[in-house]
C-alpha cells in the first residue's frame, strides 16, 4: 500500500543488516527520467505497470538485498510469484487516520491526484 513507509523501513533495515537498498520506484523514475506522476499523467497508468514490472523483475534477481516495492506492485502474479519463490516478504500496515494525514501532505500520488489517465 503507498504512503505506509516502504522505503523509511526498507532504508532502516538495509542499513542495519549491512545490505544494499533498492528503491523500484526511484529505479522507474531514473529509467524514465521522468517523476512518477508524470509518467501517470503523460502516459497512463497502463504504461507504468508494464514498466514497473520490469523493474521490480530486474530488482528481484539481485542478492542479498532490501527492495521497496511500489505500492501496486504486487498486483502483478508474475511479481508474486517471484517473490514467493527467492525472497522473504514485508507487509507494513498503517492506521487509516494516519495514512490519510501522510497522502494530504504528499502531492506525488497520481492515484489519489487524477493523474491515473489509461493508455
Amino acid at each position: 500500500m503507498m504512503g505506509v513507509g516502504k522505503s523509511t523501513i526498507g532504508k532502516i533495515v538495509a542499513k542495519k543488516q549491512e545490505l544494499k537498498f533498492i528503491d523500484t520506484d526511484l529505479n522507474i523514475e531514473k529509467k524514465m527520467s521522468m517523476k512518477i506522476a508524470e509518467i501517470f499523467k503523460e502516459k497512463g497508468e497502463g504504461f507504468f505497470r508494464i514498466i514497473e514490472e520490469k523493474v521490480v523483475l530486474e530488482s528481484l534477481e539481485k542478492n542479498k538485498c532490501v527492495i521497496a516495492l511500489g505500492g501496486g506492485a504486487f498486483m502483478k502474479k508474475t511479481v508474486r510469484n517471484k517473490i514467493f519463490k527467492n525472497s522473504i516478504s514485508i507487509w507494513l500496515d498503517i492506521n487509516l487516520k494516519t495514512l490519510n494525514e501522510r497522502m494530504k501532505r504528499n502531492k506525488k500520488r497520481p492515484l489519489i491526484y487524477g493523474t491515473n489517465s489509461q493508455i
